[in-house]
């Protein structure tokens, strides 16, 4: 969290194929092209750890092929991330990040992504409502910050999140035990069993 109450995420995606490179059917390495969603409007600042497939691990449309109308409506062009070749669309009230993602048999591979989100998420010199019990007395900022994390269905996996501030912030609340909070933040590690959010409060006192 930026001292102006913006927010820059490097979001890490790791992922491990346990197939045998000798086997027939489980030695061949995984092809995914792989999604994060974020926000409406983030804006992705850099990318990186991407494969691009071969030429012909792809097959070439049949020209009675039809664009899809569910598609068209759903998933919105917003462009390609220069640097990176990473596709951003804009999909279900949210922006996604697409690139191609190779894992080979018996080895693990990591994408990232880093973005701003679009809002901030400091309260600058503004009555902490609803927040009276948590502070001695009124701070001269106040950040809510919240993280709601939705589980790609039929995907076991894990999860953790730290969240940093800049020096002068101190955490006040924790939205649930399996939050720890830290000098200037928050972090949490869990099975990512089901959609889950947390969130922590904090007060500026310079």
């Amino acid at each position: 969290v930026e001292a102006d109450g913006s927010v820059v995420v490097r979001a890490t995606i790791s992922r491990t194929h346990t197939g045998d490179p000798y086997e027939d059917m489980y030695g061949a390495a995984n092809i995914t092209y792989m999604r994060l969603y974020v926000p409406e409007d983030a804006i992705l600042l850099d990318a990186g750890g991407f494969i691009y497939p071969p030429e012909e691990a792809f097959k070439v449309p049949e020209s009675w092929y039809e664009e899809d109308t569910d598609l068209l409506r759903i998933e919105h062009e917003v462009g390609i991330h220069r640097s990176t070749g990473t596709r951003i669309t804009n999909e279900f009230g949210k922006t996604a990040f697409g690139n191609w993602m190779i894992v080979p048999p018996g080895e693990s591979r990591d994408i990232w992504f880093t973005y701003r989100l679009p809002f901030s998420v400091v309260d600058v010199k503004r009555e902490a409502d609803g927040l009276s019990d948590i502070f001695a007395s009124q701070p001269d900022a106040v950040s809510r910050y919240s993280l709601f994390v939705q589980k790609q269905s039929g995907v076991e996996s894990t999860f953790a999140s730290t969240i940093g501030y800049t020096t002068g912030w101190v955490p006040r609340w924790k939205s649930n035990d399996a939050v720890d909070l830290t000098p200037i933040g928050a972090q949490i590690e869990t099975t990512l069993d089901r959609d889950t959010i947390y969130g922590v409060v904090l007060e500026y006192r310079p």
